[in-house]
């Protein structure tokens, strides 16, 4: 490298090999690449976005100590996943879509145990809301099914239903009352 662009860029950097602002600012219509890294003022990786070998496109975002606490991933089915993260990068939150097709959002805790799941599943797209325990045990279901009648079901620490309280619909002469 000659000496004249050894200085240009050393004044372009200031610091932190990071360039300055340009004086003109250049627009590109698009920008192509295999991977993209996003670093701080520093120079510090603050995220990425890529494309593995086997072709999955996936974005990352760290903060500010380094971890990574944000993402988004294109899986081998096509779908995609989004996942937050603590500070301790253990994935906290992660939303995707369930076996059904239907979306699904899981709330973990700190040992990774899923504690919410929130879904829609089914052809018409139930809703469903179950509750685990820190041993990894369903423990309460809560559903609408399609005709739109409530369901609640507690679970014990074997699996077995303990209660359940479900509403059903009656046809009108049924529903009535009788004289």
């Amino acid at each position: 490298m000659s000496r004249a662009k050894k200085r240009r860029m050393e004044r372009e950097t200031k610091g932190g090999g990071v360039p300055t602002e340009p004086k003109e600012r250049v627009v590109a219509k698009q920008v192509v690449a295999e991977s993209f890294v996003l670093v701080d003022k520093a120079g510090h990786p603050r995220g990425g976005m890529l494309v593995s070998a086997d072709g999955m496109a996936s974005l990352a975002l760290k903060n500010k100590a380094g971890k990574f606490v944000a993402g988004l991933s294109v899986l081998e089915d096509g779908t995609a996943q989004f996942f937050m993260a603590d500070n301790e990068e253990r994935e906290r939150i992660l939303v995707k879509m369930n076996e059904a097709g239907g979306p699904m959002v899981l709330l973990k805790d700190k040992e990774d145990v899923t504690r919410l799941r929130l879904s829609l599943s089914g052809t018409g797209g139930t809703p469903q809301i179950l509750l685990g325990d820190k041993e990894k045990r369903e423990r309460l279901i809560a559903v609408v099914d399609e005709d739109g009648n409530p369901g609640l079901v507690l679970l014990d620490e074997d699996g077995k239903t303990r209660a359940s309280l479900a509403w059903s619909s009656l046809p009108n002469e049924e529903a009535a009352p009788r004289t």
